[in-house]
């Protein structure tokens, strides 16, 4: 049944009800920013971002299996020198992306939309709910985490959609894997 409320674009749930939408706004289709490359172009901002990546340990498999992109050196881009990880709702639709500085800036080193967070399950279409699912905070640790979702943070609750579905489909284990400074908030999940 939650499939089925889930295929039309226009779901909410609260409270742990599942109901559908009114609101045209959940309809609006979120998109990678402007001027965003594969990160094998061969270019020099291309091979600075795959270099990021690589010093990650993110190789090729899971650029590929992540689609991750970056846009390059281009004036007034926000997201501008950035690697872009794109995440895609159990459809394949685009419902979130987070940015990553590939240059070393410390001032400014990662960018996401304005999406709220709790609405969205990062990389829903690569989970399996019949697997033990892992819980980690950032998409980062996430490509590197077989069957796990970021949190894009440290913290879930009643309100992150995560919780709700967990909650209903999971039977199986779920893994909190967070880093060492977010203790207490693993310890409250």
């Amino acid at each position: 049944i939650l499939n089925e409320y889930k295929a039309s674009h226009l779901y909410e749930i609260q409270s742990g009800n599942i109901s559908l939408s009114d609101d045209p706004d959940r309809q609006t289709q979120l998109s990678l920013p402007d001027k965003c490359w594969s990160v094998y172009d061969g270019t020099d901002d291309g091979n600075r971002a795959l270099k990021y990546l690589y010093d990650r340990g993110v190789d090729d498999y899971l650029i590929d299996k992540h689609n991750i992109k970056y846009v390059g050196n281009i004036s007034g881009n926000p997201y501008r020198n950035m690697v872009i990880i794109p995440s895609y709702d159990m459809f394949g639709n685009l419902n979130y992306f987070s940015g990553r500085d590939y240059t070393g800036r410390k001032d400014f080193n990662k960018k996401n939309p304005r999406v709220e967070k709790t609405e969205i399950v990062f990389n829903e279409n690569l989970i399996n709910w019949y697997e033990p699912v892992t819980l980690v905070e950032g998409p980062f640790d996430h490509i590197v985490t077989p069957n796990s979702i970021p949190l894009l943070g440290k913290v879930i609750n009643e309100e992150y959609l995560v919780y709700k579905i967990l909650k209903q489909k999971t039977k199986n284990t779920v893994n909190i894997m967070l880093d060492s400074d977010a203790y207490g908030s693993a310890l409250k999940c």
